[in-house]
C-alpha cells in the first residue's frame, strides 16, 4: 500500500508512506515518515521491519519516546521482545527541551523502559559539550535502585583533596 498508510493490529499502530504486509506471518515492512506506536512507546524512523504478532523487529534511523520519559536517537533500533530494546549509535537523555541541558551520546545500548538502561562507551554531554567518557554504565529508570552514588571530589585547605564514594542500598520501600 502506498499514501498515507495506517495499519491497527491489537495495541500497535503502524503509520507509514509505504507498506509491504504479509498476511501469515504478519511482517510489515514500512517505509517514508513511519511511526510505530505501541502502549506509551512512539518511535518514529525511516524504515522498520516490523512483525505485529511478536512485537520484534528493526527501525532504522529511529527517534521516539519510551515511557517513563526516555527520549532517543538511534541509528538502529532493535525491539528483541515487548520491554526490550537494543540500540546503536544513540543519544538518550530525559531532558524535554528542544537542545537538551544533557545527553548520553552511545556506541550501544540495551533498553528495558520503567527498569533500566545499560549503556557502552558512554559520552556525557551537557547541551552539546562532551564532558566525559564512561566505558560501561547501567542506569536505572526506578525510583528507587541499589547502586552507587556519583563521586564527589573535593579540596578543603588542610586536609588537602578527598575523595568520596557512596553506595546507595534501596532496601524495600517500607524501610
Amino acid at each position: 500500500a502506498t499514501g498515507d498508510v495506517e495499519i491497527h493490529y491489537g495495541e500497535v499502530l503502524v503509520l507509514a508512506d509505504r507498506v509491504e504486509y504479509d498476511l501469515e506471518t504478519k511482517d510489515v515492512r514500512a517505509e517514508g515518515n513511519v511511526v510505530v506506536q505501541t502502549g506509551g512507546e512512539v518511535i518514529r524512523a525511516e524504515r522498520a521491519l516490523y512483525n505485529l504478532e511478536t512485537g520484534r523487529g528493526t527501525i532504522e534511523q529511529a527517534s521516539g519516546l519510551v515511557q517513563p520519559s526516555v527520549l532517543f536517537e538511534a541509528e538502529t533500533l532493535e525491539r528483541k521482545q515487548a520491554g526490550l530494546y537494543a540500540l546503536k549509535r544513540a543519544r538518550l537523555t530525559a531532558c524535554t527541551q528542544p537542545n537538551p541541558r544533557w545527553s548520553f551520546g552511545l556506541s550501544r545500548a540495551n533498553l528495558k523502559p520503567g527498569d533500566y538502561v545499560e549503556m557502552w562507551d558512554a559520552v556525557v554531554r551537557i547541551k552539546s559539550v562532551p564532558v566525559f567518557y564512561l566505558p560501561y554504565l547501567r542506569y536505572p529508570l526506578k525510583d528507587r535502585a541499589s547502586g552507587f552514588l556519583t563521586p564527589q571530589i573535593g579540596f578543603a585547605g588542610e586536609k588537602g583533596l578527598s575523595f568520596s564514594q557512596s553506595y546507595y542500598w534501596a532496601m524495600a520501600p517500607n524501610m
